[in-house]
């Protein structure tokens, strides 16, 4: 069984936000994100770390997303040493720092360094929901790399709100270079726009709906000329304003697919439900995720909360629940600014200790 089947017979994400101020322009609603992805998964040979909840390997934390190998609910088996490694991270960048601006874009963002290769961006093309959200178009991109070589399995990044909220910063920039220097793994993106039937109701509604949509209907769909690894620690969800509040959700109904989370200004605000994770996060057993946080007191404050406050009430039930966590606050606004000069070494933390051997 693929590892979406698995894990959506034993498990059941979504939320949206504020309007992008850099690079393109972002949906209607209160924040540019990134987008889910996840293609087609070609097994890597043996079991990964978790995958499926129920025949994964074993975690040796919790909430740290660390691999292992063998089983955890059936005869162990050797560990196949072209399998996808995921080394304990250590705890080196965990929890809250400050830093103020100015936030200039980083040089990892701002140009090929050391001659890395550049990947290539398809056209935006259009999927039709065919049941979770019946009848909605969302609009695409795909990413792929220069090192992608079919065959050889590819982490993957989902980045909600399509290109627009993060391609005028750099981010395609910023993993080819990661890439080339071997601090990330060869890595497919894909890049999705809200549906034509309502950002809110893709981003902001604490349910199981929009992981569904994600895992279900797109991914295997768009991603099928891919492969991917089945490893969960090899999927990361990424959103801004209303869409890291998706990724969140995405991850935490769906851990055994996505344990790397970055959000910038997530809107864990009253929008709808999204306040409430705080409470969630305690109220449940940790879950094997990595996230990232960042906020800054120009950030919004309205009739919905304060933005500022609601990631410093996430940062305080994760590092409560020991999960592994990176929150930084500075002066920023609701915008990218701050991801510009700071999203390199928030990707570093996200994928430390994760490899794919047989692309060394």
């Amino acid at each position: 069984m693929s590892l979406v089947a698995l894990s959506l017979a034993l498990a059941g994400g979504g939320c949206s936000g504020e309007s992008a101020t850099n690079g393109g322009s972002a949906p209607d609603n209160t924040g540019g994100s990134f987008g889910g992805t996840g293609g087609v998964v070609t097994s890597t040979g043996g079991a990964p770390a978790g995958v499926g909840g129920a025949t994964g390997g074993s975690e040796s934390m919790a909430s740290g997303g660390e691999t292992n190998t063998g089983g955890t609910g059936g005869t162990e088996e050797e560990t196949d040493p072209n399998a996808p490694i995921q080394a304990d991270p250590g705890d080196e960048g965990d929890g809250v720092f400050e830093d103020p601006g100015p936030y200039p874009l980083s040089p990892e963002a701002s140009g090929p360094i050391d001659d890395a290769p550049k990947g290539h961006l398809s056209s935006t093309q259009t999927f039709t929901s065919p049941a979770v959200y019946a009848g909605w178009t969302f609009d695409y991109q795909i990413f792929v790399p220069a090192q992608y070589e079919a065959g050889k399995p590819a982490a993957l990044a989902v980045f909600q709100d399509g290109v627009g909220a993060y391609g005028g910063i750099g981010v395609m920039q910023m993993f080819e270079n990661l890439i080339h220097s071997g601090e990330m793994p060869v890595t497919i993106v894909l890049f999705v726009s809200p549906g034509s039937g309502g950002r809110s109701e893709n981003y902001d509604v604490v349910s199981d709906r929009y992981g569904r949509f994600l895992l279900e209907e797109m991914i295997p769909d768009v991603l099928a000329d891919y492969d991917l690894v089945d490893d969960p620690n090899g999927w990361a969800i990424a959103g801004f304003s209303s869409g890291g509040s998706a990724a969140f959700t995405v991850a935490w109904f769906f851990p055994d697919n996505f344990r790397k989370v970055s959000t910038n200004s997530g809107s864990f605000v009253s929008i709808r439900t999204a306040h409430e994770f705080p409470q969630m996060i305690r109220d449940t057993e940790p879950k094997p995720l990595r996230v990232t946080l960042r906020s800054g007191t120009a950030d919004l404050d309205n009739q919905f909360g304060s933005w500022l406050d609601a990631n410093f009430a996430m940062a305080a039930a994760l590092e409560e629940k020991g999960y592994h966590y990176r929150f930084t606050h500075g002066t920023g606004g609701h915008d990218m600014k701050h991801a510009a000069k700071d999203m390199v070494e928030e990707w570093r933390w996200l994928w430390r200790g994760f490899s794919l051997p047989y692309y060394d």
